[in-house]
């Protein structure tokens, strides 16, 4: 469920491109340091863009050159004095991640859920510690988890019902990161979590009418066949999502401007707009590390 928030690159300008990259490569050093080396396989983007939301503009972007486990060839930008926002949102990643696994392990079959056990294996230890720090944000979600698995058993055709589940664990966050305008995060982060819900479930329509699976979609629309999916049913779809990322881009506009603003703007006006269009078709590959996902 994670990944859709991106930038478009060929749309960012190459200084914010670094920028990107810095960022993104800084939470995964933190990662490692933090939480240990199995949790650099939470990173994503999603937590680099909470990171660029909450940047502050007396917050240093010094940057060191420094190896990279993934590209040894070259080295990459890492920035010097990392805010406590990396440590949180690489936390909070860890905590999403982790209550993820369980939950794919619960829905798949023995031989499918190995990846998923091992994976969950790899990570406990970083769990553990994230927890630690964040224990009421852990909480939080394996709650809101429970309720979203209760829709799930119950097949609830509802997708407001089950999108704010999700929703709201976003939308917690805006009560652990400080930072002000508590308001305004609450709201931003609420319906990036509702687009990201939705938009998974555009994705997997095509899928999950094949293997079964509870999809909100499909159960609001009597969906039996894939021949079922028509305009009219994507246009409510459609219409559902860009309301929410209207509210998204109304609640960024009002917070201040920092060096990440324009990115910030690439992402929900730009990225998450053709994220759309891909999932409408359920052609979105939402674990590609590729942040040109276009090309």
């Amino acid at each position: 469920m994670f990944g859709y928030i991106r930038p478009y690159v060929p749309e960012l300008r190459l200084r914010e491109y670094e920028q990107y990259r810095a960022v993104y490569c800084t939470l995964c050093h933190t990662l490692r340091e933090t939480y240990g080396h199995a949790a650099r396989f939470t990173l994503n983007f999603d937590f680099v863009f909470l990171i660029m939301l909450y940047w502050q503009n007396d917050y240093d972007f010094s940057c060191n050159r420094r190896g990279c486990m993934r590209r040894p060839i070259s080295k990459c930008n890492i920035i010097k004095e990392k805010p406590d926002i990396f440590r949180l949102s690489g936390g909070l990643g860890v905590i999403l991640s982790y209550w993820k696994l369980k939950d794919e392990i619960k829905d798949s079959s023995f031989f499918k859920s190995i990846k998923y056990r091992l994976s969950l294996m790899a990570i406990r230890g970083g769990y553990k510690k994230a927890e630690k720090m964040y224990e009421k944000f852990s909480e939080n979600v394996n709650s809101r988890l429970l309720e979203l698995e209760k829709c799930e058993e119950d097949r609830m055709a509802t997708i407001d019902q089950a999108a704010d589940k999700f929703a709201g664990i976003l939308s917690d966050i805006s009560s652990i990161a400080g930072g002000g305008n508590e308001r305004i995060y609450s709201e931003l982060l609420y319906h990036t979590g509702r687009w990201i819900y939705i938009t998974d479930a555009y994705n997997d329509i095509y899928e999950d009418i094949d293997t079964g699976n509870y999809n909100p979609i499909v159960e609001k629309y009597g969906i039996k066949a894939k021949s079922d999916v028509d305009d009219y049913i994507k246009g409510e779809i459609d219409l559902t999502l860009n309301q929410s990322l209207g509210r998204v881009q109304a609640a960024f506009e009002l917070l201040d401007e920092t060096i990440f603003s324009d990115i910030i703007r690439n992402i929900i006006y730009i990225g998450m707009p053709l994220v759309m269009k891909l999932a409408r078709e359920g052609k979105f590959n939402n674990t590609s590390e590729n942040i040109n996902f276009l090309e």
